[in-house]
Formats: C-alpha cells, sequence, structure tokens
C-alpha cells in the first residue's frame, strides 16, 4: 500500500512538472498570476538538469531521440555547467525525414551534430545580446556565429526563440533549427 502510495504521488509529481514546463495554467490575469506561475516554474527547472528539461518537455522530443541515438543524453545531464541550444521538435521535422535517417544513420557525425548544440558555461540572454560578431566554442571545438539585429539573437545562424530556461547545471535555449559551425 505504501509502494502504490508513493508511486501515485511520485506521477503526481511528474505530472505536474510537465504541465508547468509546458505552460499550462500560465495564463495572465488581473492578480498577476502568471508571474507566481512563471517562478515556480524556475524554480521547478533550477533542481533539475538539463537532460530532465529536455525529457519533461514535449517541444524537444524530436532532439532528446537524436541525443538518444547519437548516444550524449549523459552529458545533457553531467555536473556543469552547460548552454544547450536544443532545436524544437517542429524545427527538427522541417529537416525531414530522410535528412534525419541520414543523420540517425551516422552516429559519429551525429555526435558532431549536437555537440555543436552545446557549450561550456552557463550564458544568459545578456551575455549573448553582448557578443555581436564574437563566437562560441561548442564541445565539439567548432566556433558558432553569435548574432544580434535588434531583439533578434542567433547562435550558428539559428534563431533564439526562448531563452534563460535555468537548469541545475546550466541553462537551455530553444533555437528554431539545426545550429552551423563557421567554416
Amino acid at each position: 500500500m505504501r509502494r502504490r502510495a508513493a508511486t501515485v504521488a511520485l506521477a503526481a509529481v511528474a505530472v505536474v512538472a510537465a504541465a508547468v514546463l509546458t505552460g499550462c495554467g500560465s495564463s495572465a490575469d488581473d492578480d498577476g498570476a502568471a508571474a507566481s506561475t512563471t517562478t515556480a516554474k524556475e524554480q521547478l527547472t533550477a533542481r533539475m538538469t538539463v537532460g530532465k528539461i529536455a525529457t519533461l518537455d514535449g517541444q524537444f522530443a524530436q532532439f532528446l531521440d537524436l541525443a538518444k541515438v547519437a548516444g550524449i543524453t549523459d552529458e545533457l545531464d553531467a555536473e556543469g555547467p552547460i548552454t544547450v541550444f536544443a532545436p524544437n521538435s517542429e524545427s527538427v521535422v522541417k529537416l525531414g525525414k530522410a535528412k534525419i535517417d541520414g543523420l540517425k544513420g551516422n552516429k559519429a557525425n551525429l555526435k558532431v551534430v549536437l555537440e555543436n548544440h552545446v557549450v561550456e558555461g552557463k550564458l544568459t540572454l545578456a551575455d549573448l545580446a553582448g557578443m555581436n560578431g564574437k563566437t562560441l566554442e561548442a564541445v565539439s571545438g567548432k566556433q558558432l556565429l553569435v548574432g544580434v539585429d535588434g531583439n533578434v539573437v542567433t547562435v550558428g545562424g539559428a534563431k533564439v526563440v526562448k531563452s534563460n530556461i535555468d537548469a541545475e547545471n546550466g541553462a537551455v535555449f530553444v533555437v528554431d533549427g539545426l545550429v552551423q559551425p563557421e567554416g
């Protein structure tokens, strides 16, 4: 009986975490309820690794699937700090089945492609905004050009669409495509 209660409690926590991460209940009202939901979301994700956030947040399902194939999911849970520029599932699907299958068929190449999305250190949007025309070194060893045009920030040509998702071991930025290294 106690085991079942613990399982039910754990499942309830997972459902609440998923709801918070996907934005359920985050609509603003005149009382400022969205601010408290955002605070709760930030507190929750700050206690999770980048890998756990990617697992619970459905918008990273395709990226996480590729990470599993490449064998780099442990890197997303490593001590860090790291910053991950994770393409949302919509942008991965836009690559097309042939391109995705090609990436999955060459695990060594896929690993490099995905490691282009990870840099050491915990960055914020403010950090990136001050780096226009400069490069970041990805864990793959390749250089990613940072671009800033007004309120638009790009990393390796991919547009940052959501930033500053705080994690226990770093930060996650949602980008609209695969990042492309220099050269």
